[in-house]
Order: structure tokens, then sequence, then C-alpha cells
């Protein structure tokens, strides 16, 4: 529930620290009911007149009752004992507002469908959909690169010209390498094989074909990985068993490769 300026004050005398029950009037008539699908942010005394303020999250009310069960100390904060009356409220806390973390400090605890963070090292919006956290934007794109001229004569595995990228890949991540190019098998028949590449490990069959001299064909495939955390350089490799192939690529017909975050590993 988040309908901010609710407010009311304490009845227990004293709230104790270790207390996961918090009595207040003004539950009955602030409060809705609360299951365990649900839970409402509080800052018990949000002036700070007897101290920090602390955060609270109520897990369970029944309607129209005095009493709530909470968690203690949330969000960064430290239970504490709060004499008879302290202020409560419901208000915007820090994690109402986009936070800064990075892939591998996001939040674990006390987070709530629709939050949303920065990750500051894959420089990426963040949303937690309700059991992960979700990349912001179309499709999760962590890179895009794509040539509009031919490459020609490979025979060799070769690196194709500008379709390399280089990525973040957050923590327990899922992603997917797609491919498109458009080759031509020149000389003599042979068999062209294209693959998805980091360095010289191959990570996945891009295409391959048995090709008569002057054929062509499009290679346009996907791989899906789970990396580990951190920088990654994603190519396209292309050879040909016999005679030379071509890349043939334009600016309405480019070649390209693209990396996805699709989800959680």
């Amino acid at each position: 529930m988040r309908e901010n300026q609710r407010h009311g004050v304490l009845t227990d005398n004293p709230l104790l620290a270790a207390s996961l029950s918090v009595n207040s009037a003004e539950f009955a008539t602030e409060l809705p009911a609360i299951d365990a699908t649900e839970h409402c942010i509080l800052v018990l005394d949000p002036a700070g007149v007897n101290g920090d303020p602390e955060i609270i999250t109520v897990i369970s009310h029944t309607a129209a009752t005095t009493t709530a069960t909470v968690t203690r100390g949330d969000e960064g904060s430290v239970a504490r004992d709060h004499p008879q009356g302290t202020k409560w409220i419901l208000a915007p806390t820090t994690y109402d507002y986009i936070g800064q973390f990075t892939s591998g400090t996001r939040p674990t605890v006390d987070i709530f469908e629709g939050q949303t963070i920065h990750e500051i090292d894959t420089n990426k919006l963040y949303v937690f959909n309700g059991t992960d956290w979700a990349p912001y934007g179309a499709g999760g794109q962590l890179g895009y690169a794509q040539v509009v001229a031919d490459q020609t004569g490979i025979t060799t595995v070769t690196d194709l010209t500008g379709l390399s990228v280089v990525v973040i890949v957050a923590t327990s991540r899922r992603i997917k390498i797609s491919g498109h190019v458009f080759v031509l098998q020149n000389t003599s028949t042979g068999i062209p094989d294209g693959n998805f590449q980091e360095g010289a490990t191959v990570l996945g069959r891009l295409g391959s074909d048995d090709l008569s001299a002057g054929q062509r064909t499009v290679w346009d495939t996907s791989v899906v990985l789970t990396p580990s955390a951190g920088s990654h350089t994603y190519k396209l490799t292309a050879s040909t068993s016999a005679g030379t192939l071509d890349v043939k690529a334009s600016a309405t017909n480019p070649a390209y490769i693209l990396v996805e975050d699709i989800g959680a590993a």
C-alpha cells in the first residue's frame, strides 16, 4: 500500500526494539487489510524527536483493527525503543526513488514490485517485477553493431569486420546473442561456416551450408548463454572449406550482431 501522508501515533508504552507487533488507534482507520501478498512501509519518529527515524514494514493487518505485525529496522534503519505517542507516517523513503547500485549489490530485502534502480557498472535501469530484477526498456539490449559494406575473400576462420561488441553482463543473467549475415560462396563449391565466438572460443553456430560457386544464403540465428558477470567481447566469424566467401551488406540489408539480457539465469 502506498498512499502518502497517512499518519498516527503509537499506543505501545513503550514499543520495544524487539517487538514485531505494533499498536496504534489510527491503524483501525488508516491501514487497510494487509495479507501475505502485500506490505506497507511506515516511518516511526519521522522528525527524529527521540532518535533516528526507523522504517518498519507492515506484513499483516486485519482491517479495522489497531494492531499490525511488522518487520523492524528496514531499509538500512535500526530498530530501537519508541515511547508511547511516537508519531508514524506513511511517506516516501529512499527506496521509493531510483537508487544507485552495481550488478553485484542489487537490493535483496525490503524490495517491492515496480522498484527501480540504476546499475552504475552496466549503466542500465532495472525494475523489480516481483521475482527478478529485469532490465528496463526495449528488449534489454546490452550491445549492438552493424555493417553496411561487403567483406570479401574470406577463407580460413576470420573475424567479420565491425561485427564485434563489448558488453557488461550483470550477475546471474541469461543473455541472447543474435546474428544476421548474408554470404556469397565464390570460386568453387564449398561449405561456409559462421560462428558466435568470444576470443577463440566458439559459443554457437551462426550458420553452415553446402553451396556451389555463386550461391548465396542468409545466416540468421541466435545463441543463449549464461556468462559470468563482467565484461565480455562477442563477435561473429566466418570461413569456408574451399574457394572464398564474401559477406554482402548494404544500408538496406545490414549485417549485425545483437546482445540482449533476457532474464535471470
